[in-house]
This record gives structure tokens, C-alpha cells and sequence, in this order.
């Protein structure tokens, strides 16, 4: 399976889970540590830039289709969003 954006942010956050946060655009996941969070949303909200909301919004069965997990990112995600 080849990387994409929803399993380097996975990746990221299985290194430290306590510091990162996912969310996504319908386009894009990105992952953004939990102390910039707030500041990074509002920053690229003023900008205009599409609005990313937190992968619980669409749930495991969602990415699980739209992204073709690998069984060890399905693990990841279901982990995931259970910290959520």
C-alpha cells in the first residue's frame, strides 16, 4: 500500500499520541499538535481556506473506503477515533 495523507498522519500521531490531533477537509488529512490546534484552525479559517473538521465527523467506514486501508491503518484509525 502506498502512504498518503491519512497514514502519515496516522503515523504521526501513533509516534506521540498525546500531542497531535487529525482533521480532514474532504480532500485532505492533516495532523496538528493539540498546543497549536486552536490558533492553526482560526489562522487558516481567516484565510478562506477549506474548513477541516475532526475525523469523528466521518467516522471509520468512511476512510476506510475512501482511502483503501492497509488492516494495520484501520487498527490505527479505530485507536484514533476512539481517543476522540
Amino acid at each position: 500500500m502506498k502512504a498518503n495523507c491519512l497514514t502519515r498522519a496516522l503515523d504521526q500521531w501513533n509516534e506521540n499520541r498525546e500531542e497531535y490531533r487529525l482533521y480532514y477537509n474532504s480532500n485532505h488529512v492533516i495532523s496538528i499538535e493539540k498546543s497549536y490546534e486552536d490558533i492553526v484552525l482560526d489562522v487558516m479559517d481567516g484565510y478562506g481556506l477549506p474548513e477541516y473538521l475532526p475525523l469523528k465527523d466521518f467516522g471509520l467506514y468512511y476512510f476506510w473506503g475512501s482511502f483503501s486501508l492497509a488492516p494495520k491503518y484501520i487498527i490505527l484509525l479505530t485507536e484514533y477515533l476512539e481517543t476522540e
